[in-house]
């Protein structure tokens, strides 16, 4: 991984997102107001677009990169890593789980996406320590 600065407003969704359902008002105004105050503490990590693309697909931190754009922050420092096979697919389930655990909706989303791109159902339960029928 390699830290760089670029432009949040540049940075493209990843549409493998995990966690889809929205935040609270008051924890994205918590960030904001530390944003300003101090920065983004935890660089954003990113991908480098594939398939022609020439730009940058959030991996973690999509609430860092929106409140720092409210913020008006023009540029952010992120940390790019390498493309996984999967679009970082099950990177992201991971990460979220390890912030806070995901409700049943977006875990089913994370898991079909994950089958989508091409896991098997138990290698999911072994990469997230749960039983097979509770992936099926």
């Amino acid at each position: 991984m390699h830290l760089i600065k670029v432009d949040p407003r540049a940075l493209k969704e990843n549409p493998d997102r995990t966690r889809q359902t929205k935040s609270s008002p008051l924890a994205d105004a918590l960030l904001l107001a530390t944003i300003k105050a101090v920065g983004i503490v935890q660089p954003p990590i990113v991908t480098a677009e594939v398939d022609g693309g020439n730009g940058y697909i959030i991996n973690t931190g999509h609430r860092r990169v929106k409140q720092a754009i409210a913020a008006g922050l023009e540029e952010i420092e992120v940390l790019v890593e390498e493309a996984a096979s999967d679009n970082g697919a099950m990177r992201s389930m991971i990460a979220n789980i390890a912030v806070e655990p995901l409700n049943p909706v977006d875990q089913w989303r994370a898991i079909e996406r994950l089958v989508a791109v091409g896991w098997t159902e138990e290698a999911i339960g072994v990469a997230l320590a749960q039983p097979l029928r509770q992936i099926r």
